[in-house]
């Protein structure tokens, strides 16, 4: 802290972890545990970037019910936020509009459940840390693949090294060669 520091935005009193900016840097999604029926489960957030701004939980209708994950932006500003299997539910990868349009899910693991890592920059795909047992608690082999919203899912490496938090570094943009010279270039 400076004299010039100013304070933007307080996320929460509690714990919180899993940041991440959108795209265009005016909002700040994070998870933080919370009291609901008198258990501990973690939930997403997300808050106004702005001196003022407000924090939100991300709005809970339509999900299934079990700890999130994640969350992670969407290059177009959807909130990807995995809800980790749960009381007899499958893990799943909700994408979630805040302007209240219909929830969209990426395809899950054939065992298992998926946790977002990154996104192209297009957005076309996730990568994703993919566990194959049934919670946390017992998260059995890990992975990290690539998922597409068409169902296409391509793995990268498997075992503790390739599907950590900081597995994922960034994307790169893979130009084709340039074409040989040409006479008189």
């Amino acid at each position: 802290p400076t004299p010039q520091a100013k304070l933007l935005l307080q996320l929460t009193e509690q714990t919180a972890e899993g940041f991440g900016l959108s795209m265009d840097v005016k909002r700040v999604a994070f998870r933080a545990s919370s009291l609901v029926e008198g258990r501990f489960v973690n939930r997403a957030y997300f808050g106004d970037v702005v001196p003022g701004g407000g924090v939100y939980p991300v709005p809970l209708d339509g999900l299934p019910p079990g700890d999130h994950a994640g969350p992670l932006w969407h290059p177009d500003g959807r909130l990807a936020v995995a809800v980790l299997p749960s009381r007899g539910f499958v893990g799943v990868i909700a994408l979630i509009s805040l302007d209240g349009a219909p929830l969209s899910y990426l395809p899950t693991p054939e065992k298992g459940f998926d946790v977002p890592r990154s996104f192209s920059p297009d957005g076309v795909w996730l990568a994703v840390s993919r566990f194959s047992g049934g919670s946390l608690v017992n998260p059995g082999d890990i992975a990290l693949d690539l998922v597409a919203p068409s169902g296409h899912r391509l793995t990268l490496g498997e075992g503790e090294g390739f599907a950590t938090a900081d597995a994922i570094v960034g994307w790169v943009q893979v130009l084709p060669p340039a074409p040989p010279p040409t006479a008189g270039q």
